[in-house]
């Protein structure tokens, strides 16, 4: 389990979430909620446009679900909302190079990390390492992702429901594959260091390269 300490505002209010590396956050209720902050709020400092639309979700569902809950004012909670970080939800391990892992695992998550990332990389030109579960609805995220990347790596990792190359046979032909995922970190590091390097297809696979990439201090 991790604790995430919501900001100076919201304590001693704590937010109890799994590690990044399971499906689903301990706060079922606000789950799909702060799937959507992690991602956007880092965006609204950038892009004003997505601002009124936020304001808009943070006053209503989210503030409802918190205030619901715990005892704290509303204005208190909105402040806490932008200061909240998630583990493995657009999080920047390294800025030179720029690699940034996100546990997106679903289509609509896609679209919206693609969104969030072509802002973030600020005419970077993004190279996608992905690998995903056997139960996703793989062509789709692969499509959505695909569009903002000029280079797709895939890649599997050492877990059960982990896609193997075997899975990946129809996009063969598309995107080179790579067996072990660090030679796939190690490609997109050495030839085009310059690129924004984002990590992503599931939360275990998140999790598992924010390890590596800790341990091998890239």
């Amino acid at each position: 389990m991790t604790n995430v300490v919501l900001p100076a505002p919201f304590s001693p209010t704590i937010a109890v979430i799994t590690n990044c590396s399971a499906d689903h956050f301990s706060l079922e209720e606000t789950n799909s909620l702060f799937d959507d902050f992690s991602n956007l709020w880092d965006v609204m400092e950038e892009n004003k446009i997505l601002k009124s639309n936020i304001d808009k979700l943070e006053s209503k569902e989210t503030v409802n679900v918190l205030m619901n809950k715990f005892p704290v004012e509303e204005s208190k909670i909105k402040e806490a909302i932008k200061q909240l970080s998630i583990p493995c939800r657009f999080e920047v391990l390294s800025k030179k190079p720029l690699i940034i892992v996100d546990g997106g695992h679903n289509p609509e998550a896609m679209a919206l990390l693609a969104r969030t990332t072509l802002i973030k990389a600020k005419g970077k030109q993004i190279t996608t390492i992905f690998a995903a579960f056997t139960d996703k609805n793989l062509m789709t995220m692969l499509n959505e992702i695909g569009k903002i990347s000029e280079e797709l790596l895939l890649t599997a990792f050492e877990h059960p429901r982990s896609r193997k190359r075997e899975d990946y046979f129809l996009f063969a032909d598309e995107y080179l594959f790579f067996d072990n995922p660090k030679d796939a970190l190690r490609k997109a590091v050495e030839e085009k260091p310059d690129n924004l390097i984002l990590i992503t297809g599931s939360l275990a696979f998140a999790s598992y390269m924010k390890e590596i990439i800790k341990n091998e201090k890239i």
